[in-house]
């Protein structure tokens, strides 16, 4: 029987494997495990595939999809229960500003073209 970091790491080198990329494999798994997890992935992957996770992340990925995707496996995140709601309506509030004057300074087929690709990339 498959252990679950053999069957994450058989689904990440699958979804960068050969033609394209899949993308939502890649963020469904990377995004949604442990620190703990990661690590084990990397390793099971290593000794499946006789390469690091991140090599072939970093090969078959670009732009901040990649930077992100690769902070992410250096499996260093906070998993920290406690949230400071405080901060985190800050942040919030910043991202909307952030976003909202990206779009003020466009021409209106630019909005509609940045909304459409952001929608889009949320679904």
């Amino acid at each position: 029987m498959m252990t679950p970091s053999d069957y994450d790491a058989r689904q990440l080198h699958h979804a960068i494997s050969g033609i394209g990329t899949k993308e939502k494999i890649l963020i469904e798994i990377i995004c949604s495990r442990t620190n703990d997890e990661i690590h084990r992935i990397k390793e099971k992957y290593r000794e499946n595939y006789g390469n690091s996770l991140e090599d072939d992340v970093e090969g078959d990925t670009s732009g901040h999809f990649k930077r992100l995707l690769i902070a992410l496996l250096q499996g260093n995140r906070n998993e920290s229960m406690n949230i400071d709601y405080l901060k985190a309506n800050q942040t919030g509030v910043l991202m909307m500003l952030s976003f909202l004057n990206s779009l003020i300074s466009k021409s209106v087929q630019s909005q509609k073209t940045v909304m459409t690709k952001f929608i889009f990339s949320v679904l």
